[in-house]
Parts: structure tokens; C-alpha cells; sequence
């Protein structure tokens, strides 16, 4: 029994990892907005750089106003540059909680003017 315990719970994590890195191409971040503000988050739930780093990049990437965004893994931070006259880093936090039904859990730690 608890090696089929093991094995669905291995089998959960390998997939939801390779489903989430079905789109490994780069994303551009947002050439249009000029980065006023940048911010240092924590993000929880990260099983894997692969599909769990790239799939939040490219998500955040996407939004509005993100100029940069880079996630370091090993740390389980991320690092923010944003135009503040679109977006802020409260919107982004509240996208990375709603990626993948809530599987990552981000707090934001420090805000700045650059």
C-alpha cells in the first residue's frame, strides 16, 4: 500500500510539473511601460524550475506594466520591475496565488522607487 501511496504521489508531482512546462518558449516582458518601481517577493510552492518557475515567469510577464521578472528558484524568490502607473506589486502577488488553482502562495517583501 505505501508504495502506491508513493507512487500517485509521484506521479502528481512529475505531471503537474511536465503539463506546466508544455510552453517553454521565452516571453517578452512589457516593451511599452517604463519601470518606476521594483519589488523582492517570496513565492511558495514551487516544486520544480522547470514547469513551475517557467509557467509563473511567463504569467507574469504577460501582465500589464511588468517590465521584469525573474524568479530565483533555490530561494524561492522573485525580483519585480514595474511601471507603477499600471500595475502594482499587490496585483502581481494576487496573480501568482491564482496560477494553477492556488498551488503558489506569494508575499511581497519590499517595495521600492528605482
Amino acid at each position: 500500500m505505501r508504495k502506491v501511496i508513493l507512487f500517485v504521489t509521484v506521479l502528481s508531482i512529475a505531471l503537474a510539473c511536465s503539463t506546466q512546462s508544455a510552453d517553454n518558449a521565452k516571453t517578452e516582458v512589457n516593451k511599452t511601460a517604463v519601470a518606476t518601481t521594483s519589488a523582492e517577493l517570496e513565492i511558495r510552492g514551487m516544486t520544480c524550475e522547470v514547469g513551475c518557475k517557467k509557467l509563473i515567469e511567463k504569467n507574469i510577464r504577460k501582465m500589464a506594466g511588468v517590465t521584469k521578472f525573474e524568479i530565483d528558484f533555490k530561494h524561492n524568490s522573485a525580483y519585480l520591475e514595474y511601471d507603477s502607473s499600471i500595475t502594482d506589486a499587490e496585483k502581481v502577488k494576487e496573480m501568482i496565488n491564482s496560477i494553477n488553482n492556488g498551488t503558489y502562495s506569494a508575499t511581497v517583501l519590499d517595495v521600492s522607487k528605482l
